[in-house]
């Protein structure tokens, strides 16, 4: 999910740049979107440029050779951004958004691809930051990924140490420390479409996916019911517990609350239950909504 984020968020890559209808001058929207990711656009997009911002109307995003988005607006606005991102600098504060984007599978299997794209729901991304370079703090306003057929996942947060591009709060070697994340889930599909597929390349291939999951679920309770007070209390315990129970179809909606004492590194995410007794504090809340899998039980 991170790597499909980082690709679809932050790396928009440009081609074809001469084939589009540009209106404002659009030139230093056409730099800008070459030094940071994947657009494809064709004789139907067009560009418009003001003094903070980019607007981009129906292009595409690639993801990889096989995957490609159609999107119906992408913008990049914030204060200073097109003078900053046209220098390579991260600005102080800069605004991704792109809605309406739907797959376009680019595979010869035409029935797969009609029909993965018939079940696939549209969807809006958004990426907000702002960052103080005097202190090198930075805060997540927003990264999100939202629809109204499937629900919401959006994270924000506060990192410190942050001096270099956007790209480097991915890096683990120049230093930005994670001083707090915050995750809203609702779910009404969301895990289901996006999160399941990257996951099941951690199940063996020949045993049964239910008894795998099965297991990581309990492997997840376990580490949860051991979780000292001092990171969760018995009720975030209980918040975690019922996630995990539920998975992979959550209902309601979730929030995840993370913070650190120093900090920590994306390189420590990897040994993250063994520094949460002293660096990590966790808080779970949930919230039942009208179309929670709870709230369609009948009773007796």
């Amino acid at each position: 999910m991170r790597r499909f984020s980082i690709a679809l968020i932050v790396t928009l890559a440009f081609g074809q740049q001469g084939l589009a209808h540009t209106v404002n001058g659009g030139e230093n929207c056409l730099k800008i979107i070459e030094t940071i990711g994947a657009l494809e656009i064709s004789a139907d997009t067009v560009i418009e440029e003001t003094a903070d911002s980019c607007r981009i109307f129906d292009g595409h995003i690639k993801i990889d050779a096989t995957v490609r988005y159609s999107f119906e607006e992408l913008s990049v606005d914030g204060e200073g951004v097109i003078a900053a991102l046209s220098e390579k600098s991260l600005p102080s504060s800069l605004n991704i958004s792109a809605k309406n984007l739907h797959i376009q599978p680019v595979i010869d299997d035409k029935v797969f691809s009609y029909l993965l794209e018939l079940q696939s729901p549209p969807f809006d991304v958004s990426f907000s930051i702002i960052w103080d370079e005097s202190s090198a703090s930075l805060r997540l306003v927003d990264a999100s990924l939202s629809s109204q057929y499937i629900g919401r996942l959006a994270l924000s947060g506060a990192f410190s140490n942050v001096s270099q591009p956007v790209a480097s709060l991915f890096d683990t070697n120049p230093g930005p420390r994670i001083d707090s994340i915050r995750i809203v889930l609702e779910d009404r599909g969301l895990v289901g479409a996006f999160l399941v597929m990257p996951m099941s390349s951690f199940l063996e291939q020949a045993r049964d996916p239910a008894a795998g999951v099965a297991a990581y679920q309990q492997t997840a309770r376990d580490m949860i019911a051991g979780l000292p007070k001092a990171v969760a209390d018995e009720g975030t315990k209980d918040v975690l517990t019922q996630f995990v129970d539920e998975f992979p179809r959550p209902s309601g909606i979730y929030e995840f609350v993370l913070t650190a004492g120093d900090g920590f590194s994306l390189e420590d995410v990897d040994v993250l239950p063994f520094m949460l007794e002293d660096r990590l504090t966790i808080e779970a809340d949930y919230t039942e909504t009208d179309l929670s899998l709870r709230s369609l039980e009948i009773s007796n």
